[in-house]
């Protein structure tokens, strides 16, 4: 194929009709080779004087560094500076002819149209730039890079391990997209050949240029290899995918078989902690801990004697080798299975990619890991097969680009986990379609069930020693009564701080429109598709089963009125929720409000109407069974799954009107749309739910984290998720492992006693307050700053106000939800040499920022949750129902446990040194104050005029670590 490689480059960027200057560049390839070269900068006349300036009065010298690297190749327009009409008609001229090559050319090609229509110059297609079809390698990348974040031309040239040379000019990134299109192209080669056909086929409902270069890429690679798979690829309806992963518990590792006694275990579980540990030279930087062995010896003899633990693990402690020591080494001796529970999916990581390789090292290959999530995380490989054979030229094109990403990500995926795909954009609308579920799955009978990423999942987990999980799906398990992970009576939650509340969202139930509508489409879809209306049409085709082809087209008709009443339902619940305001809680007033009786009454209509459609999915099921086709069973079955599925969202609202009081029935307000609405159903306490499901029927839970107790006691936690009743069985451990680190020498805590009150002040007032603050901060610290919010307004108008004062000292601010999403603010925060990050709630726990990279934090408010929520209004109710006081029994020490995980941030190791400081004076004038200051031990507030504070600050952080007694 003929390519012209084209990039605009302005100096400063700007809009066309803002003038200035702007390099123009294009590179003419022919069979693959460079064969011409087109360079020049482009002038509106308002910058006709600037350039003069800027070229020192000769315009030609300056530009022809940039054009050295160009020798000895036929150039177009070379070393000149033109008017901008001119120099647009000399690039466009010598660009036509060839198929485009740009990176992000939907840009570039916006801002040429609105440059041509301004200057007078015929753009090169009647229908305008924005019609032009080129190739993208932005586009592509997005296809052949799935689980890529960073996509711009200069990343994609350093992981592609392209060199580049004046990257800053037009010439030079023209260069680096050129390329990058190569290095996309050896990627594409290394596919399988019936992948290539298909993104051939898909691209071809989107984009021509698209279609011929993967047409070409298929091309060679069959000329090359042939139809042969690439290793570690297999192949089943011409869908490639990779090759299951080897899975094995030892043959004599069935579970309750005969293991070694006790004491040998247990002895090597205290010895890899002595002073001869081997993890001394398989782990860098290991240190022996007296604390961590403590904590190694109380989790084995819970697992071993059968009760549970409260592990309370200071900073340091190294918590997680302390409990995967003794869970593997009993996992193995006694042949049970123990399954490890995290709240992140980062600590996930964590276990299983650093600390249990370790582990393995040191205890031999025999011992087994698996990770599992819960079922909707695994792609369905017999849904994107459907889904990829569905797409027309009606699919919307960013769909049609992740269904040809998802393709790709099929032969390197090593588990079809979604959490390796950026879940944004359109996979957000295409994952529900391609997600492996209960409902439509047909089991056996399907083509993909032996290499099935999920099934494969549980076989794993099935024959692992240990298997690692995560809070939500140990609820799942408890929902469904113990029918989602393999059996297991030994469990160890860690960050179990989360349980309760991970407790009240999974065991409770939520609904909004999208889902319903998803379920909808996916049934009846806009422009005559669906599931029920493609087996409608089959069915007639084949002329077979005429009654149950005519109940489905009946059902096809019956859904829409569904839909309008599902629809018409959301806007009720939407009047419910007055316009400024997040939540309200459904009470016995608001059953009376007419919105509400409409509701109900609707309702009674919905739930009509599911009645008189499920004799047809029901006999739709009945036929699947008898079906010989099995794509024809399987979207049968799909059909049936789907409205199911549909059923049980429905069925939560139905539930809305129950006057049960012990659950709490609120809304949320999810977008600007009167229907954006979410449903919510909630248990007003857990702990009873706890106590049955969990603790009456595992032998031994374990339940750990660096912040459990509050004011040095546990009764809280435990009364929060039902452990409390388990007390009196003496079924109930406690252990306290202080954090290894000296608060004393390594962390200042600042309490400015001069500052107002921001609570008192409007929010523009206390944020330009604030800023001063924060930037004198940043400035003393040399930026490496972290501030936690507990309000994003409060965020969001500080960030404005402090953000030109940084930029004025070189210093950058990045702030969540505003400069992008927590993965990338904490990736750039740690690179940049001199920055401050603003972050709320997700914030205040789970980042590691050790040594350098964190040396001051700041709190704005103590954390203390909004008592208006709904479920915290009925929680309250309930504590002071029963004679108690909701502040002191409830939001207090949810506050404290809060504050000492924003706290946790600062000092990660024992080299850390750092400085919080506190803006909120309640923690002085209230006496509720020293229960925040009381669960820091070891360190003594500095209560200073906020000047004296920062040169005391600026002090801490230049001297050396004093040396410890």
């Amino acid at each position: 194929m003929n390519y012209v490689v084209v990039h605009l480059e302005p100096w400063v960027r700007q809009r066309p009709e803002d003038g200035g200057l702007f390099d123009l560049a294009a590179l003419r390839v022919e069979n693959g080779k460079v064969i011409d070269i087109f360079t020049c900068t482009a002038y509106a006349d308002a910058a006709s004087n600037l350039l003069s300036q800027a070229a020192g009065g000769d315009p030609l010298h300056h530009r022809a560094g940039a054009c050295r690297t160009v020798a000895g190749v036929n150039c177009g327009v070379r070393d000149k500076v033109l008017p901008a009409a001119e120099a647009l008609r000399a690039w466009l001229t010598f660009a036509a002819g060839g198929t485009w090559v740009g990176h992000r050319i939907d840009r570039m090609n916006a801002w040429l149209a609105h440059a041509c229509a301004m200057w007078g110059v015929d753009a090169p297609d009647s229908a305008g730039m924005e019609a032009v079809d080129a190739l993208d390698t932005w586009r592509l990348a997005r296809i052949l890079l799935p689980g890529v974040r960073d996509l711009t031309l200069s990343e994609l040239a350093r992981r592609l391990g392209i060199s580049l040379t004046h990257e800053r000019d037009a010439l030079g990134k023209t260069r680096a997209v050129w390329a990058v299109l190569q290095a996309l192209a050896e990627e594409a080669a290394q596919l399988p050949y019936s992948t290539l056909q298909q993104l051939t086929h898909l691209a071809s409902h989107v984009s021509a240029a698209m279609a011929a270069w993967f047409a070409a890429c298929a091309e060679r690679r069959l000329l090359a290899h042939g139809t042969e798979l690439p290793d570690g690829v297999e192949q089943v309806h011409q869908l490639a995918f990779s090759v299951p992963g080897a899975t094995g518990r030892r043959a004599d590792a069935e579970p309750g078989a005969a293991g070694d006694p006790d004491a040998d275990w247990l002895s090597l579980a205290r010895r890899l902690l002595d002073a001869d540990s081997p993890l001394l030279s398989a782990l860098p930087g290991f240190e022996v801990r007296p604390g961590q062995l403590q904590m190694v010896e109380a989790v084995a003899a819970a697992l071993a004697e059968g009760h549970h633990l409260l592990v309370e693990a200071g900073t340091g402690v190294g918590k997680s080798l302390a409990y995967l020591i003794p869970a593997a080494l009993y996992a193995r001796a006694r042949r049970e299975r123990v399954v490890v529970a995290t709240h992140t999916i980062a600590l996930q990581d964590q276990i299983r990619d650093r600390d249990f390789p370790v582990l393995r090292k040191v205890l031999g290959e025999d011992v087994q890991l698996a990770v599992m999530k819960g079922r909707t995380h695994y792609v369905c490989l017999r849904k994107v097969r459907h889904e990829t054979l569905a797409a027309d030229l009606g699919t919307p094109r960013e769909e049609v680009e992740t269904l040809m990403a998802l393709l790709r990500w099929l032969v390197v995926t090593p588990e079809g986990n979604r959490e390796e795909l950026l879940f944004h954009g359109a996979l957000a609308e295409v994952w529900p379609r391609v997600q492996s579920e209960t409902e439509s799955c047909i089991g056996r009978r399907c083509p993909f069930f032996k290499p099935c990423y999920y099934f494969r999942a549980r076989t794993r987990a099935a024959e692992a020693d240990l298997v690692v999980t995560n809070h939500s799906l140990i609820l799942s398990d408890l929902k469904a009564d113990h029918r989602v992970l393999p059996k297991y009576d030994k469990l160890i939650l860690d960050e179990a701080h989360h349980l309760e509340e991970e407790a009240s969202r999974q065991l409770g139930e939520s609904v909004h429109l999208r889902p319903c509508q998803a379920l909808l489409q996916r049934l009846v879809r806009d422009g005559g598709h669906g599931a029920l209306r493609e087996l409608v049409q089959r069915f007639e085709a084949e002329a077979r089963w005429p009654k149950l082809t005519a109940k489905l087209a009946a059902a096809a008709e019956g859904l829409q009125a569904l839909r309008r009443e599902v629809e018409a339902a959301f806007a009720d619940l939407g009047e419910l929720l007055p316009p400024a305001a997040g939540e309200r809680r459904i009470t016995a007033h608001v059953h009376q409000e007419a919105a509400f009786v409409r509701f109900e009454q609707r309702l009674a209509d919905i739930a009509a109407w599911l009645e008189q459609l499920r004799p047809a999915f029901e006999h739709l099921g009945e036929a699947a069974r008898e079906a010989q086709d099995e794509d024809l069973a399987a979207r049968m079955l799909d059909a049936r799954g789907f409205y199911e599925a549909l059923s049980d969202h429905l069925a939560v609202l139905a539930r809305a009107t129950s006057r049960d009081p012990d659950w709490v029935v609120w809304l949320e307000r999810v977008g600007p749309g009167p229907r954006d609405v979410r449903l919510h159903r909630t248990p007003v306490d857990v702990a009873g739910i706890l106590a049955d499901a969990l603790f009456q029927q595992k032998d031994a839970v374990v339940m750990t984290s660096a912040t459990l107790s509050a004011a040095g006691s546990f009764a809280f936690f435990k009364r929060q998720t039902g452990l409390a009743a388990m007390e009196e069985a003496g079924r109930v451990r406690e252990l306290t492992v202080p954090s290894p680190f000296d608060y004393r020498r390594q962390a200042m805590l600042c309490i400015p006693n001069d500052v107002p009150e921001l609570a008192r002040m409007g929010l523009q007032d206390a944020a330009a307050r604030l800023a001063e603050s924060i930037h004198a901060l940043a400035v003393a610290s040399q930026g490496r700053l972290l501030v936690l919010f507990t309000s994003h307004a409060q965020l969001r108008a500080t960030a404005d106000a402090v953000r030109p004062r940084l930029a004025a000292d070189g210093i950058a601010l990045f702030a969540q939800g505003i400069d992008g999403p927590r993965s990338r603010l904490l990736a750039a925060f740690r690179h940049h040499p001199r920055a401050v990050l603003f972050g709320a709630q997700s914030f205040w726990e789970g980042i590691d920022l050790p040594g350098d990279e964190l040396t001051t934090l700041v709190m704005v408010r103590l954390p203390f949750s909004p008592p208006n929520h709904p479920v915290a209004q009925a929680r309250h109710e309930r504590l002071a129902a029963a004679g108690q006081q909701p502040f002191w029994h409830l939001s207090l020490p949810e506050a404290v446990v809060r504050f000492r995980q924003g706290f946790g941030r600062l000092v990660r190791t024992i080299h850390d040194r750092g400085v919080v400081v506190i803006y909120d004076k309640r923690i002085l004038t209230q006496r509720y104050g020293q229960a925040f200051l009381r669960a820091l031990p070891g360190v003594r507030p500095y209560v200073a005029p906020e000047a004296e504070v920062i040169r005391s600050i600026r002090a801490f952080l230049t001297r050396p670590i004093p040396p410890g007694a």
